[in-house]
């Protein structure tokens, strides 16, 4: 169950992070100085055709509670995230730190993982850190789309075609002015990647079941108003899985997660430097 249930975190927090990069939105509605949810998405798919390099920052908690076949699990779970992206020089980086501490039936859960993950131009380079604080490196081949500023647009704008506007207004962000759009995320959109991430030995799960499962999910997206850039983006989901959907015999676990990004730095040297001990034998 400790096992299952810690792969299931890791996935939703996945989930999160790509969700951090898809800006989506469409509906009706509200106007604000010239963007109105009609045409918001459009602008942003433009805007993005000139959008080279950024830096983001990431933070996020969970907590996970609940009894899976007569054990308890109460978890909490938490991680900071800083990369940068430039598409020109073909070079991306990002270090990450998760924590996870609580029980899982009669286990004690008390662990940190590091990991840096860096693609130069067509290799990845994946390091693990260790209790001593020592990297682990693997390389392999990047996606030949890594760099193709069209495949990267239309990944950014896979949620803009599937999901409904809540709202559209303009708030500050610190010192910048930006349009704040909240939405409706599509829940097959997000189990989808989900179920990808998981696995295909895991449960199927209709719209229904999703929509049961799922208690409240919300997306805000900050643009900023100059750039139509993100410059923020919010995350919250509230979801309650069954035995059925954890593929067990009896139980249910509860997810509550809360992310944070925050870009800046856009169309400016990245200076990326890939460790040297990434491509040491």
């Amino acid at each position: 169950m400790k096992i299952r249930s810690l792969y299931l975190i890791s996935a939703l927090l996945l989930v999160i992070i790509l969700l951090t990069s898809m800006m989506g939105c469409s509906g009706g509605g509200s106007n604000v100085k010239g963007i109105t949810v009609q045409n918001v998405g459009e602008k942003v798919r433009t805007a993005l055709q000139s959008l080279h390099s950024y830096e983001a920052d990431m933070e996020m908690a969970a907590n996970v509670e609940g009894v899976v076949e007569g054990q308890t699990m109460a978890l909490k779970m938490s991680a900071k995230a800083n990369g940068a992206m430039d598409l020109e020089a073909k070079k991306s980086g990002t270090e990450m730190a998760i924590s996870v501490t609580g029980k899982a039936g009669t286990e004690k859960v008390d662990q940190t993982t590091k990991t840096s993950t860096y693609i130069i131009e067509d290799t990845a380079y994946v390091g693990t850190a260790d209790e001593s604080g020592k990297m682990t490196w693997k390389t392999q081949s990047a996606p030949s789309s890594t760099w193709d500023q069209q495949q990267q647009t239309q990944q950014m704008m896979s949620l803009l075609d599937s999901s409904n506007i809540k709202y559209l207004k303009s708030e500050k962000v610190q010192s910048t002015q930006c349009y704040l759009v909240e939405l409706d995320p599509d829940l097959n959109l997000l189990w989808n990647f989900i179920m990808q991430q998981m696995g295909s030995s895991s449960p199927d799960m209709d719209t229904s079941q999703l929509s049961n499962a799922i208690k409240e999910a919300t997306v805000k997206y900050w643009f900023d108003q100059d750039t139509l850039f993100f410059r923020k983006v919010y995350v919250y989901i509230d979801m309650e899985m069954d035995a059925e959907m954890l593929g067990a015999k009896s139980g249910s676990v509860k997810y509550i997660i809360e992310l944070t990004s925050d870009f800046n730095k856009y169309n400016t040297n990245m200076n990326i430097q890939l460790p040297a001990e990434a491509t040491e034998d």
